[in-house]
């Protein structure tokens, strides 16, 4: 019996150790009955109050059809309040009945009006946590996150679930690719204490972030009445009034400068219940005739917004042509656009061309003069000609296999360029914003010099005053 035993020991070991597990294994409860799976956190701030609002996963058998589980979606948003993140987050537990799961969780959508004050005090819950991965995006919400939130499980059909990857182009077309929780405290603790995170908005695609949504529903009331009254008018003359259904439808320059929902797709059809008579049925079906079947009323967009933080607060909003400027410098950023205009030659005649950077290579390089720094900037651009408008074109503007980047088109490319960057430049020394890593760069590399430097300064929060910056371009059209 013993030599049988020694024989097959391991095999009676093994054996014992599955009968023991398997009965464990088959009455275990599924993880998803304990845990909420959460993909996106929103933080809103209301007086002194917290709203925490979260997409939740909700697991089913996918019977019904459609991607990844049932007809009326597998992502909810629920909401929670308290008076700081730790008491909304166990409200939030009350709530789902379920410990919050973070180990999903891609992104953090903060209010604007949180950066008021240090935006770190809500942010400090999701570093000590060890529930969450430091990959999650943090995002500023040009109003209300709750309104991101809600609006990025409403269109599930449309793009994924994922609100960072609205963001996935950034790498290659804009700004502030990496602004996930790790590398904003990297930049909060830095000498420099500045980073630029990106903005969403939630609109419809059709409308400019601007229009509001009290703007389109009053524009929208506006044409039901009107709509209404060309009905009523139409009536004497016709048995039947249907309302009328919607249309379908190479050189170098200088630069010397000193609560809980499933979906939000119905959020503006009934808005004007109180309207009377037929509108708000008639502005229904304009609704739907204009929207399409399915499509979502509202979609999380993605405008190249951006805002400057320094010691957790928003310093200033980046304008376009400083945006732009942060791409150009950027080394992950690959593409891009440089824009023209009043272009006369051999080819066009008072023109705008448009011109698509195929490719980019930026470095940055310092040094002393005199015990003062300068910071230059080399680029190496190769454009492609995308678009041209003007108003008389001939046979030799139409040439693709064509280096158009010479001369005068080339001076104005390279003026564009120096000018996104001299503007830049130019608003971070006047808000005392770093965002080129200068500090970072000179602390590094060139250490004494830097710190005397510093300690030479009155103001040495103020150094980029000091600091001279120079732009070598070069720039070759791509046939």
């Amino acid at each position: 019996m013993l030599n049988i035993l020694k024989k097959f020991k391991i095999i009676i070991i093994f054996s014992l150790i599955t009968i023991g597990i398997i009965p464990f294994s088959l009455y275990k409860p599924a993880e998803t009955e304990k845990v909420a799976v959460i993909t996106s956190i929103g933080i809103d701030k209301n007086n002194e109050e917290i709203e925490l609002s979260a997409n939740v996963i909700v697991p089913n058998s996918g019977a019904s059809g459609g991607s990844g589980g049932g007809g009326d979606g597998t992502v909810k948003t629920v909401s929670a309040k308290g008076n700081d993140i730790t008491s909304a987050f166990s409200n939030l537990t009350l709530i789902l009945g379920k410990m919050p799961g973070l180990s999903h969780c891609d992104s953090i959508v903060l209010n604007k009006n949180l950066f008021e004050e240090n935006v770190t005090k809500y942010l400090d819950y999701f570093v000590r946590t060890n529930n969450l991965t430091s990959n999650a995006t943090v995002i500023v919400a040009e109003n209300k996150a709750s309104e991101i939130i809600e609006t990025s499980a409403a269109q599930k059909d449309l793009r994924a679930v994922s609100l960072s990857e609205v963001l996935t182009l950034s790498d290659e077309y804009s700004i502030a690719s990496n602004s996930n929780v790790d590398s904003f405290y990297t930049n909060y603790f830095s000498a420099a204490g500045a980073c630029v995170l990106p903005v969403l908005t939630a609109g419809e695609s059709n409308k400019p972030s601007g229009q509001t949504k009290e703007n389109s529903q009053n524009t929208s009331a506006q044409s039901s009445k009107t709509e209404n009254l060309q009905n009523s008018e139409e009536s004497n003359l016709q048995s039947s009034s249907t309302p009328k259904s919607g249309a379908g439808g190479g050189s170098e320059g200088g630069l010397n400068s000193s609560s809980s929902s499933g979906s939000n797709s119905s959020s503006s059809s009934g808005s004007d219940s109180s309207s009377g008579g037929s509108e708000p049925s008639t502005q229904s079906s304009q609704t739907q005739s204009e929207s399409g079947s399915g499509a979502p009323q509202k979609i999380v967009k993605n405008e190249g917004k951006a805002v400057v933080v320094k010691n957790g607060k928003i310093v200033y909003d980046l304008p376009g042509v400083e945006v732009q400027g942060l791409n150009l410098i950027s080394s992950t950023t690959k593409k891009g656009h440089i824009k023209i205009e009043d272009v006369t030659n051999d080819f066009f005649e008072n023109a705008t061309l448009n011109f698509e950077i195929f490719n980019k290579d930026v470095k940055t390089m310092g040094y002393f003069i005199n015990g003062f720094p300068i910071f230059n900037f080399k680029f190496n651009l190769v454009l492609k000609l995308e678009e041209v408008s003007m108003n008389n074109f001939n046979i030799e503007a139409m040439k693709i296999a064509h280096n158009f980047v010479t001369g005068e088109i080339k001076e104005k490319i390279n003026e564009s360029v120096q000018k996104s960057i001299s503007e830049l430049i130019n608003s971070s020394k006047k808000n005392k914003t770093d965002t080129f890593k200068v500090y970072d760069y000179f602390y590094k590399y060139h250490n004494t010099e830097w710190l005397n430097f510093i300690k030479s300064l009155e103001d040495k929060d103020d150094y980029l005053n000091y600091v001279t910056f120079t732009c070598d371009i070069k720039s070759q059209g791509k046939i």
